[in-house]
């Protein structure tokens, strides 16, 4: 499925279970999404597929959480984002209206002491604070397509994808 069908999908979904929340968040000013882009979620459809149903993701960077979605069978989703406006709210989702930096300060988030052992962290397309949840969370997913000078070059999952698909 390429990204637009996915975008698709994604608002057909999105507007059939959760009309009302989603509207709330449409009707937000100057919202970065339209029919044929909705975030970076070709990565979450993959790892909401990827991490078992009973552990919790929390997702920093989370802007107005459309992605919650993918996570709804999911233990919790924790959204953490400085963003001020209305977020897609499913059954299991909770929302941190901070930056990821003051959430860290607040909650100390440590797998296994004020999480459950059980916990992905995710941080898609976030440009900073890596390092910092590399040390803390032990199962972790980190995008950004640009060199980070400390853990190397990230994973370029589009053009591993794009490779593959010309090898088949």
């Amino acid at each position: 499925m390429d990204y637009l069908e996915l975008c698709t999908v994604l608002w057909d979904e999105l507007n059939q279970h959760y009309p009302k929340e989603l509207g709330e968040v449409l009707e937000c000013p100057n919202l970065e999404y339209s029919y044929d882009f909705i975030g970076f979620i070709e990565q979450y459809e993959a790892l909401s597929r990827l991490i078992p149903n009973h552990w919790t993701v929390i997702d920093f960077g989370c802007y107005v959480g459309v992605q919650a979605y993918y996570f709804r069978n999911h233990i919790k989703y924790i959204g953490v984002d400085p963003f001020q406006g209305p977020r897609l709210r499913t059954e299991n989702s909770e929302y941190h209206q901070l930056s990821i930096s003051d959430y860290f300060k607040l909650f100390k988030p440590e797998p296994g002491v004020n999480l459950p052992t059980s916990t992905f962290a995710i941080c898609n397309f976030v440009p900073a604070y890596s390092g910092l949840i590399r040390e803390s969370f032990p199962n972790l997913f980190i995008y950004y397509p640009e060199s980070d000078k400390k853990y190397g070059p990230h994973v370029d999952i589009q053009k591993i994808f794009k490779n593959r698909r010309h090898a088949e």
